[in-house]
């Protein structure tokens, strides 16, 4: 017999500032709000520079606070930013906390239904991770990382954040670091077991890989702006999903040729079709896009399941940019994500 567990995953780079007001992050959300009666089961929000990420090289003590203090703020202001989202006109709050970890301007939050609160809260036994990058392992870089069981499967979800900068050294640093932190994550349940990220049913790595068009320069943004240019449509709006890939191949979209190249764990990694435009660079409040750096599609969100345990199977949906969300010289990304599971399967 199947079941469904229905997932919205959200990733944003925040720029580096304050949260905005709830309704200014509500759209992040939309997919939450009742449709036909369903709802996300889990809502997986992973963001990254909430706070100025110099912090990393203040002392430890004072930039703990201060990501900390930044980690609740953020936190705080997403769940009322659901609530808006997903508790309709009656001022219903259908959504709980369930998980927060955060790291130097990286936070993973998660928040699970009402409806599947006993489920998931009566198994989930919740292992959070981390794993430093930048330099001098400062943490400004990196991931941070939960280890969950929902609807009897086990499910881990990373948030990245890899290091700027365009050319194959950078490019070639960012595979890298993913590869490394994919082997340093650790989680204990509370009987002890230890397990590494692809020991789950399901993995999901989401937020900034600051992936870019190897084929071009920054000094090429404006150019490859121009209307004249190939594949410049592909940075409207407008743009059909064979344009946007056709430039996604043609110009080296680097996880679109590590996926190709099944190089790594990008062997392993998924993703649904890129049918939306850049999420970088963009002039913060404004709808136009930065040409002081050539756009990029640097947010991201990849899955893997297990291939041995078919019982749990993806299902990807909607898979767009929030452009209605314009704090940060990032646009926000989502994906919906069905996960169907068959409840006959052994599961741990």
């Amino acid at each position: 017999r199947e079941s469904v567990l229905p997932l919205l995953l959200v990733t944003f780079n925040c720029g580096g500032g304050q949260p905005p007001e709830a309704t200014e992050l509500a759209p992040l959300f939309a997919a939450a709000a009742p449709n036909n009666g369903k709802q996300p089961a889990l809502i997986l929000c992973t963001l990254q520079e909430i706070c100025p990420l110099y912090l990393a090289y203040y002392p430890s003590a004072l930039a703990r606070d201060a990501d900390v203090e930044a980690a609740k703020a953020w936190a705080a202001t997403l769940g009322e930013a659901i609530s808006l989202a997903a508790g309709g006109m009656d001022g219903a709050r259908p959504y709980r906390h369930l998980v927060t970890k955060s790291l130097i301007g990286m936070l993973l939050v998660t928040f699970v239904h009402e409806a599947s609160e006993p489920d998931i809260l009566g198994t989930s036994d919740p292992s959070c991770s981390e794993a430093r990058c930048g330099a001098y392992g400062a943490g400004n870089k990196g991931a941070v990382a939960a280890s969950l069981s929902a609807g009897g499967r086990r499910i881990c979800v990373i948030n990245v954040h890899l290091a700027a900068g365009v050319g194959p050294t950078k490019a070639e640093a960012r595979y890298r670091s993913l590869e490394d932190i994919l082997h340093r994550l650790r989680f204990h349940d509370c009987s002890g077991v230890e397990r590494n990220a692809l020991e789950h049913d399901l993995l999901v790595v989401a937020g900034d890989f600051n992936t870019r068009l190897g084929a071009l320069s920054d000094a090429e943004g404006a150019t490859f702006a121009a209307a004249t240019a190939p594949h410049a449509g592909a940075l409207t709006c407008e743009a059909s999903q064979e344009l946007i890939e056709q430039c996604l191949v043609a110009h080296g979209d680097e996880a679109t040729a590590l996926r190709r190249a099944k190089r790594g764990i990008w062997a392993l990694l998924e993703e649904a079709p890129v049918d939306f435009p850049p999420t970088y660079k963009f002039n913060h409040g404004e709808d136009g896009l930065d040409l002081s750096k050539c756009p990029a599609w640097c947010d991201r969100i990849f899955w893997w399941a297990r291939p041995a345990r078919l019982a749990a199977r993806p299902r990807p949906g909607s898979y767009r940019r929030i452009d209605e969300v314009c704090c940060s010289d990032h646009r926000a990304v989502m994906l919906s994500l069905d996960v169907v599971c068959d409840s006959t399967a052994y599961h741990h």
